[in-house]
């Protein structure tokens, strides 16, 4: 069976699923939260994890990655592989 043959539903479908095992996978490693605000609403003093560990993999891993992901987002090499922007032009 190939991608075509699924059609559009289909594969909006497979998608659908990819994207939910994607955000379930982590719910053993961090709870699975992308927001930091919602994480420290719902887990803040929860046992297993101190406070220092919470702030560190919700706030300050939140934050360096964002700050981090605009650099790497103007590599030229990773425009290329998300964009497939054609290399400069040599004169």
């Amino acid at each position: 069976m190939s991608m075509a043959s699924l059609g559009v539903s289909g594969i909006f479908m497979v998608g659908c699923c990819v994207a939910a095992q994607i955000a379930r996978l982590p719910f053993n490693f961090s709870g699975g939260y992308f927001n930091p605000v919602l994480a420290t609403a719902l887990k803040w003093g929860c046992r297993g994890h101190t406070n220092f560990e919470h702030i560190i993999v919700y706030w300050i891993g939140a934050c360096v990655g964002a700050v981090l992901s605009v650099p790497i987002y103007k590599l030229p090499i990773v425009r290329r592989f998300l964009l497939g922007e054609d290399k400069p032009k040599q004169d």
